[in-house]
């Protein structure tokens, strides 16, 4: 069980960095070190988010919430505290 994490719905692993990013159906992402299992951030997303993917190349955590067709990314990098942006398609309004 993750603390603050309702509704876990994805899982991604970031190779790189080596660490998990858990999408949240409350509007977090949590990013744990794989090794400990340790709480290295928590991000806000789009509430409601079906699962979470990394983009290996581009360094990207990406979760899309088809409820309120929101996509939110975060750059993944060891050490560096990721932070989230959410776009908004097309007559959608997203909030994090």
């Amino acid at each position: 069980k993750l603390e603050g994490c309702r509704g876990a719905s994805g899982l991604a692993y970031a190779t790189q960095a080596k660490l998990l990013i858990s999408s949240c159906g409350n509007g977090m992402a949590k990013v744990l070190d794989a090794a400990t299992g340790r709480e290295v951030a928590s991000i806000p997303i789009a509430r409601g988010p079906d699962a979470v993917i990394y983009d290996p190349v581009r360094r990207l955590a990406l979760a899309r919430s088809m409820k309120s067709s929101c996509t939110s990314f975060a750059p993944i990098y060891p050490g560096l505290m990721p932070v989230s942006i959410t776009l908004a398609s097309l007559n959608s309004v997203c909030v994090n």
